[in-house]
């Protein structure tokens, strides 16, 4: 199994902020990335999505180190002060290369395949109707 190894750039923070928070994330470098819902508890309290104002995204971004580096410090800059965020960065080998290298392989884009798979996960979570067979 051979991969390439890359950043993966987990960013969680008020859905409010979508918007801005993606223009900022192409404008750094980000080819695409993954947006989810999320709820959690964290040092501003609950967070629990009970209107879409009020709810938490999960936003990842897979890239190069320098284009990781680029955005964190920004947002850290930017938008720590004033919203619920926190930043991870992960080291990850990607083994479909070829999504995720640009033609000079520096390329950084989130894969959207994680979303189709996290949808149907959602779904089946609600129905009750959970089987990893079927995955």
């Amino acid at each position: 199994m051979e991969g390439h190894t890359r950043k993966l750039l987990t960013i969680v923070t008020e859905a409010a902020v979508e918007g801005t928070l993606i223009r900022d994330i192409e404008r750094l470098g980000a080819h695409g990335y993954t947006i989810t819902d999320a709820r959690g508890k964290g040092g501003r309290g609950v967070r629990n999505a009970g209107w879409e104002a009020s709810g938490n995204i999960r936003i990842e971004v897979v890239c190069d180190a320098d284009t990781a580096s680029t955005i964190a410090t920004y947002l850290q800059t930017h938008y720590y002060d004033n919203y619920a965020m926190i930043l991870f960065v992960s080291s990850i080998d990607v083994l479909r290369s070829e999504k995720i290298l640009s033609e000079k392989g520096k390329g950084c884009r989130g894969d959207g395949m994680a979303r189709k798979y996290t949808h149907v996960l959602q779904q089946r979570f609600r129905a009750r109707s959970f089987d990893l067979i079927d995955l």
